[in-house]
């Protein structure tokens, strides 16, 4: 079992959802260039943050999306042990995750 100490970031009861920040500072980024990425996946992301997404399966990874606009793409992805993507790029977009 998962549990966290008050004095966590990981605390539960957060008044606003990390990926709910992610989505505003992207959506209020000027350019989606590496800073505002990095700026956008700042804060320290919990399980809990992102239980209600998270997905696993036996035979490949999980991709549920959070978020999508015109602009980019929110997703959380669950891997479990052994699982692998294959090299690839993502054309003419840029990408940023965070563990």
């Amino acid at each position: 079992m998962h549990s966290e100490s008050a004095s966590s970031p990981c605390a539960p009861s957060a008044p606003v959802c990390v990926l709910e920040k992610v989505a505003a500072r992207l959506d209020s980024a000027p350019t989606l260039d590496s800073a505002a990425l990095a700026a956008a996946l700042s804060d320290v992301v919990c399980i809990t943050d992102i239980e209600k997404w998270l997905a696993y399966a036996a035979d490949e990874r999980c991709r549920t999306v959070v978020r999508r606009t015109d602009a980019y793409e929110l997703v959380v992805i669950g891997w479990l042990p052994g699982q692998q993507s294959p090299p690839h790029d993502h054309g003419i977009s840029s990408c940023a995750f965070r563990v």
